[in-house]
């Protein structure tokens, strides 16, 4: 009887080491796992960067870009509703962006401000997720965020490409064939496509971690 009853306690002290040590071995890989939401941070944190590039400008083949607007240059616009300020925040969004495109300017201002708004809360997101180390739900919200930026992108890509058809080519450019509506938001819609990689790899490792405690 004495020695049953030492054989059990001795199988629930060895199931117990095994689960200690399954536990330990558990928290040390979640521990790891604060790299992706903070990986994700960085990259979402380098997409702002990337609103400084030519959201809209006019480009002559022979002397380079004549005007622009960045995407911060749109947010300011799109933020104050001043698209006749001649500030250096505002770029060169007065003459000729709003003078001859001013239909084609508002929605692409409005975009821009509304991917912003995105951008910050994804940052936000990923803050939280850093310092609270949690997974799974919030590397689903990562990606979704990562989809919105990169439609809303896409679609001031489009806006910008769409001016075009406006006035300012005819207008501002006087029907010069060396002349061309550019668009650089093309970047970071493609970088956001990037820092898709960051919470889908987050979802296969914490998958890969939860098997530890199995």
């Amino acid at each position: 009887m004495a020695k049953n009853i030492a054989k059990r306690s001795s199988r629930k002290y060895i199931e117990q080491r095994m689960l200690d040590e399954k536990k330990k071995k558990y928290d040390a890989a979640n521990r790891r796992l604060r790299i992706f939401p903070l990986i994700s941070l960085a990259l979402v944190a380098l997409t702002l960067v990337f609103m400084l590039v030519d959201w809209a400008a006019v480009n002559n083949s022979q002397s380079g870009i004549e005007v622009r607007v960045t995407g911060f240059n749109c947010v300011a616009a799109g933020l104050t509703g001043n698209y006749t300020s001649t500030a250096s925040v505002f770029g060169d969004i007065a003459v000729p962006f709003n003078y001859y495109a001013a239909s084609y300017l508002r929605p692409l201002a409005a975009l821009s401000v509304a991917v912003m708004f995105v951008v910050i809360a994804h940052i936000l997101v990923e803050i939280f997720a850093s310092i609270t180390n949690k997974q799974g739900a919030f590397h689903i919200l990562s990606i979704v965020f990562c989809a919105v930026q990169f439609a809303l992108f896409i679609a001031c890509y489009a806006a910008a490409l769409a001016m075009k058809d406006s006035e300012i080519l005819p207008g501002y450019c006087n029907g010069n064939p060396a002349c061309s509506i550019i668009s650089q938001a093309i970047l970071p819609a493609l970088f956001s496509l990037f820092a898709l990689a960051s919470p889908i790899f987050g979802i296969v490792m914490s998958r890969r971690v939860k098997k530890l405690l199995d």
